[in-house]
């Protein structure tokens, strides 16, 4: 999905390198999922229930926002 693609490009260009170990994993966890999943997290459509998915997208949400 595109717009998926601009958003993770943004956060990865941008904030990538300051994550610890325990977030890059989160992270590259995540883009294992199904896009529609992503789509409706990052939206704030829905909110993920694990905690560590829960924090890296609300961080990705936060740049992308901004």
């Amino acid at each position: 999905m595109r717009e998926l693609d601009l958003i993770l490009k943004t956060f990865v260009i941008s904030h990538y390198r300051e994550l610890n170990q325990k977030e890059k994993s989160s992270f590259e966890s995540l883009l294992d999922l199904q896009d529609p999943v992503l789509y409706d997290w990052f939206l704030g459509n829905v909110i993920p229930t694990e905690p560590h998915y829960r924090s890296i997208v609300e961080r990705i949400r936060n740049v992308v926002n901004s």
